[in-house]
């Protein structure tokens, strides 16, 4: 098995800006899920403060690595306390992958090592455009108060994160997550930028 990790608050500002550019047309079919990314249309900081869609917003990777987990509430933020029993164990299901990743930096010539083949990787399904009327400036949206809930939504995703981005160049991981990050946010403050 094989998985790939993204930085996670640039993972959580791309999840919101997709499901925020969700039209009520291209959501008729969804059902009841539709509900939920509706929820994208209100503030960065009460979208990711919404219990209601914590499952998607709430340290995603770790729920993915151990879902189901009595730990990890499906309609609820995991609580802090068992941060370190949670990673623990996430960390032992990530060492069980044949391959573990992260998408910043070079993953094309590492996987293509790992393969023993060329590997083409392809950036697809990216967020290209926003509906006017889901657009508002993003600096307005990464106050103080929300800057503190993208770090704790992403706590332990960057945990495993990091410790993937360790293990190929330590003194550049911090690098590497800033320049994502910056990068993420420049990208998304245009695509929300008002006419």
């Amino acid at each position: 098995m094989v998985t790939v990790l993204r930085e996670p608050v640039s993972r959580l500002l791309s999840h919101w800006m997709f499901w925020r550019k969700q039209q009520d047309d291209a959501l008729a079919g969804w059902g009841g899920w539709g509900d939920y990314v509706r929820q994208a249309r209100r503030p960065l900081g009460e979208f990711i403060a919404e219990p209601q869609v914590a499952a998607q917003t709430d340290n995603m990777t770790l729920r993915m690595l151990l879902w189901p987990h009595p730990m990890v509430p499906p309609d609820g933020f995991i609580d802090p306390a068992h941060d370190a029993e949670l990673l623990r164990e996430a960390r032992r299901r990530l060492d069980g992958f044949a391959l573990a990743e992260i998408v910043e930096g070079p993953i094309a010539p590492r996987l293509a090592a790992w393969l023993g083949r060329d590997f083409t990787y392809q950036r697809l399904n990216e967020t290209a455009d926003m509906p006017e009327s889901q657009r508002t400036p993003l600096d307005r949206q990464l106050d103080a108060a929300t800057l503190a809930l993208l770090d704790d939504r992403s706590r332990l995703d960057l945990a495993l994160w990091r410790g993937i981005a360790l293990r190929h160049d330590g003194a550049a991981a911090v690098s590497l997550r800033r320049q994502t990050i910056l990068a993420h946010v420049a990208r998304y403050a245009a695509l929300m930028a008002t006419g």
